[in-house]
């Protein structure tokens, strides 16, 4: 195998792939990685000049760097999980466990900081907690760092402006960057080292070239089992492996991976709201060009450009203005970094730019294995035919999507059964006005049957489809109308909308109006300030599922008519401050789940109530628009129906005991109580149907008194989970 010395793009000057932020750097060392760890399967090969390629222990190397380390530990990560054992063969397998290994270099003197990816779907609501969508782990990690010398920060994507729910439907990618950089030996002095690619520190990295799937069941991977993609039990079920490329790199390109986590973490650690009188923020980042045994960029040569085993590397990267604090300010000076500006971000896209010239470079073959490769639209116009048979298709942030472009590529997309877009903020419209053509716009979708359009904050209106049955409109804060065919949409099984401020009533009625009553079967209406009845809602009886959130203007509910919802099993009606509740007093016959609060009056007005004996999931929720009278349980046991498994009592700020007033719920199986600030006291004989007890927020003497210690303690000790907070 001949080894190739000049790399992609690069002429006889040597000057790297142009159009970049970091340039190409000389006298460097990189060690290649395949997975996490080499088990003797992979052999070693020839290459030309007398060298052999020997495959490297990554993670092995990985822990003898941070051992090593002296001065400094930074590391970025999709996940980083203290659990992680580093090592797992050897002397050194028992103590390589990362979070314990990290504490320890903190201890020494060494700066550890860990920019972590934070998940906004793990956070902690209300007293209920989440593990997250991907299951990062990152409020685990934040925990276990708190009261130590490692310091933690939790990086979303975007820091932008905006209600937690906006956040979380915004901020649920993530930029897939991990690295682990540390100071290493370079005789009298130290120079950086950077680990860089595939393989971050955390659950189901841990693997061989072998990729076993049962064997390491119940050693290696006993307490490394990470099996997203299976439903239900994963017991026995085969392990998924983890197959990554990863690489050391050595010499002034360390340097270059330095600086993009010193402008991930000055970015991150930017003071908001009240944190700005704080001054936690680039004080923690060690100044290296000033600590004297630290080796600066110019000095950090690994070998000579004669050394056969010398590497000129560049690094690439994509990331925006959002992401990085240290991008130049002046747009010409931003030119020169090669940085692309709009809508006032500047980007740094050399991962595409060095894709489009390793493609158009290559002579003899494409090779491309990369979980998140993405092409260049470069002579797409030859190809479209290629979008024929594309069924689903999500779009997301994707700068130049405009009108003309969209409809341009429509008619290519005639096969798309379900279509997501989001955060496409130059979509100014998706189809046309209703005054022109019915068969113009979303209407060339002639096979759309699920559309999500959510944080196209200056798209001004959409036309559906007639076949849609699904539509989800989100944080479209410009939208005023949303418009179907002649014919209506007779299909339309599921209706979302939400956040959208410009939306007038007047919308939902006319989308209601051209909705078949026997085909709808799911709305959720939430954050919509502007909608001032839902009356029209009345005729739509085979409804499973109805959840009205968060609207202000709404002052009734037509509850008269609920009896006739026979189908309806699911029913949310929470955070309408005008809402009357005097109405409420029949019931779905088979309603199985029901959330009511936070309106008008307290909850505790409610009038006596006929609810089905279906009824075991209540959600009740305090925080009304006059002040809660509610201090004891028993101001609720007339709403609280004795069919009840599951009962939660959320932000009820008078609460101050619960020992009357739930006696009679004697099939109540989990009892969760949150947001209640004054409650000091619990009935001294608790139901012994309990299966769980939860308590969120409460005072130091309620967790005092629920303590293994405490006088409750033999009241509960039977529940088999009981978590008071």
């Amino acid at each position: 195998m001949a080894l190739y010395r000049d790399g992609v793009g690069s002429d006889p000057g040597l000057k790297g792939v142009p159009g970049t932020y970091f340039p190409l750097r000389r006298g460097g060392k990189v060690t290649l990685y395949q997975d996490a760890h080499v088990d003797g399967s992979v052999q070693s090969f020839k290459l030309d000049r007398g060298l052999k390629y020997v495959q490297k222990d990554c993670w092995r190397d990985i822990c003898d760097a941070i051992r090593q380390a002296r001065r400094l530990i930074y590391i970025a990560g999709w996940s980083i999980n203290h659990k992680v054992q580093l090592v797992r063969y050897g002397a050194k397998a028992r103590d390589s466990f990362l979070g314990e290994l990290l504490k320890s270099k903190s201890e020494e003197g060494v700066r550890v900081l860990l920019l972590v990816w934070d998940d906004p779907t793990s956070k902690s609501i209300l007293g209920y907690k989440t593990e997250g969508v991907m299951q990062t782990h990152d409020e685990e990690t934040r925990v276990f760092f708190k009261y130590s010398k490692v310091q933690v920060l939790l990086c979303p994507r975007s820091a932008g402006k905006g209600s937690w729910a906006k956040k979380e439907g915004e901020t649920i990618y993530t930029h897939h960057q991990n690295s682990v950089i540390v100071d290493a030996d370079a005789g009298i002095k130290r120079r950086i080292t950077a680990f860089v690619g595939g393989l971050d520190l955390c659950r189901g990295r841990y693997d061989t070239p072998e990729h076993s799937l049962f064997s390491t069941l119940h050693t290696l991977h006993k307490d490394d089992y990470h099996n997203p993609n299976y439903k239900g039990s994963t017991v026995g079920c085969p392990r998924e492996p983890w197959h990554d490329l990863h690489c050391r790199i050595e010499g002034p390109a360390a340097y270059d991976v330095l600086q993009n986590f010193e402008e991930r973490w000055l970015r991150a650690s930017k003071p908001r709201g009240l944190s700005k009188m704080s001054k936690f923020s680039d004080d923690v980042l060690l100044k290296v060009d000033r600590i004297p045994d630290i080796l600066g960029i110019t000095d950090a040569r690994y070998s000579s450009e004669k050394d056969p085993e010398g590497w000129h590397v560049q690094v690439f990267r994509s990331i925006d203005s959002n992401s990085v604090k240290g991008f130049p300010k002046d747009l010409k000076e931003a030119a020169s970094k090669n940085l692309v500006c709009g809508k006032n971000v500047l980007t740094d896209m050399s991962i595409h730019t060095a894709y489009v010239t390793a493609i158009r470079s290559a002579q003899h073959f494409i090779y491309i294995e990369n979980e998140c490769f993405l092409g260049s639209s470069y002579n797409w116009n030859d190809h479209k035919g290629l979008a024929s048979t594309v069924t689903w298709l999500s779009i997301e942030g994707i700068s130049g999507l405009s009108d003309e472009v969209w409809r341009d590529v429509m008619g290519y997309l005639r096969a798309v059964e379900e279509l997501e877009v989001w955060n496409c903020e130059e979509l100014l419209s998706l189809g046309e006005k209703e005054e022109e053509n019915d068969n113009s716009g979303c209407n060339h979708l002639t096979s759309l049957k699920i559309m999500v359009l959510w944080g196209c904050k200056n798209l001004d209106r959409c036309s559906c489809p007639d076949n849609i049955e699904s539509l989800t409109i989100g944080c479209c804060d410009s939208i005023t109308c949303v418009s179907f065919p002649t014919g209506g949409c007779q299909k339309l099984k599921s209706l979302t909308i939400g956040f959208c401020d410009q939306l007038s009533g007047k919308e939902l009625e006319k989308v209601l109006l051209s909705t078949s009553t026997s085909m709808l079967e799911v709305v959720w209406i939430y954050g919509w300030p502007n909608l001032k009845s839902v009356n029209e809602l009345t005729k739509f009886i085979r409804l499973t599922q109805l959840k009205i959130s968060n609207c202000r203007s709404i002052e009734s509910f037509p509850a008269d008519v609920l009896p006739t919802f026979t189908s309806l099993k699911r029913l949310t009606i929470v955070g309408c401050e005008n809402m009357d509740v005097a109405s409420f007093g029949l019931w779905p016959p088979n309603l199985g789940f029901l959330s009511i609060g936070c309106l008008k009056k307290p909850i505790s007005q409610l009038g006596p109530q006929t609810f089905p004996a279906s009824l075991v999931d209540l959600i009740l929720r305090g925080a009304s628009g006059e002040e809660d009278d509610v201090t004891s349980g028993s101001r609720l046991s007339h709403i609280l129906p004795s069919s009840l498994t599951r009962l939660y009592l959320w932000n009820f700020e008078s609460l101050e005991t619960v020992s009357t007033g739930l006696q009679h719920l004697t099939s109540l199986q989990h009892l969760f109580i949150s947001g209640c600030p004054k409650m000091n006291d619990l009935p001294e004989t608790l139901l012994p149907s309990l299966l769980s007890l939860e308590i969120g927020g409460c005072t130091d003497e309620m967790k005092e008194k629920t303590s293994r210690r405490g006088s409750y303690w033999p009241c509960i000790s039977y529940i088999p989970r009981v978590n008071i907070r």
